[in-house]
């Protein structure tokens, strides 16, 4: 009757069912689940996902996933990505916010953009917000789903360390946010407890460039103090790392060591890498965002507020034959 394959209707049927909008029962059939949309429940019209251009466009896999999570969780919603310029973004996002107050509309905000100023103005606009990374101690009245950035830091400077590496190099991104400083902290710290000299814990700030990274990459290893450990906070410093490393006859791997500091793609060559990967599914995190924005929209906190998600380091995963 509605022109679809059989597969494509148990699919959609199936998600239906994870989210809990259907019961499914192989003796009984299906049924309305506890999950289901009702007249009561709140309806966002409109949610907004705020990011950077070029952060989106490095980034472009795990931020698609986390879109899905978004559209299957707001199903009456129209989800929309705005892309914050980078001059004049204050003005931006504050134009946004007078048009969905002037609109009369039910919208709803996702804010994946590393600015304090950004994230005050939507803690003073009163709109259901939820920030996708970690928040500044200046707005922490916003919901937030974020790795935890301590642990993501330890997680790092103790893997490397236990490979007995002493001249390591951190790639940060050049537009750093306060997840970053958390992580730098524990990296830092790490590293003056196994008494690690102040000049072979290197930072350089990336931009999300990979020409423009290439010239400050290079550098690192062709310097005195080349490292034998790098940590990449992004896969365009990985990108550029990999390009140094064949103008110098380098094997990334083992000369230098290479751990990628942020979560990996599913389907990515990273993953050959040791690398930071949280314990919810990207998919999960979008879902999970979406949920956060309904509390918002009806009128309650939600419990828990900030969804703190806790990382794991994932050796590379090694074929046998």
């Amino acid at each position: 009757m509605l022109g679809v394959a059989k597969g494509t209707a148990n699919k959609a049927m199936s998600n239906l069912a994870k989210r809990q909008v259907l019961v499914r029962n192989r003796k009984t059939g299906t049924f309305i689940g506890d999950g289901a949309p009702t007249a009561e429940q709140p309806n966002l019209e409109v949610v907004h996902l705020l990011i950077r251009r070029r952060y989106f466009l490095t980034e472009r896999a795990r931020m698609e996933h986390v879109v899905t999570g978004l559209v299957e969780s707001l199903i009456h919603s129209s989800v929309q990505l705005s892309f914050v310029p980078e001059s004049q973004d204050l003005q931006y996002a504050e134009r946004l916010i007078q048009s969905a107050k002037a609109s009369g509309s039910r919208c709803g905000f996702v804010v994946a953009t590393k600015s304090s100023q950004i994230q005050k103005l939507f803690e003073q606009s009163d709109l259901p917000t939820v920030v996708l990374g970690t928040l500044y101690p200046a707005s922490q009245s916003l919901a937030s789903l974020d790795l935890d950035q301590r642990e993501v830091g330890r997680l790092l400077i103790d893997y490397v360390l236990r490979r007995r590496r002493r001249r390591i190099a951190v790639l940060v991104r050049d537009r750093r946010g306060y997840g970053d400083d958390l992580m730098m902290d524990q990296i830092t710290a790490g590293a003056m407890a196994a008494n690690i000299k102040p000049g072979n814990l290197q930072v350089r700030s990336v931009p999300l460039d990979a020409d423009l990274a290439l010239p400050v990459v290079r550098e690192l290893l062709t310097g005195d103090a080349r490292p034998t450990a790098v940590i990449c906070r992004t896969s365009v410093s990985l990108q550029a790392l990999g390009r140094a490393a064949d103008e110098v006859g380098l094997k990334l791997g083992d000369d230098p060591l290479v751990v990628m500091g942020e979560p990996v793609e599913i389907d990515s060559d990273r993953r050959r890498l040791p690398h930071i990967e949280p314990e919810m599914d990207v998919i999960e995190e979008g879902r999970t965002v979406g949920r956060l924005l309904l509390e918002l929209a009806s009128g309650r906190t939600p419990d828990p507020s900030h969804v703190v998600l806790r990382p794991l380091l994932r050796e590379p995963e090694v074929k046998t034959r």
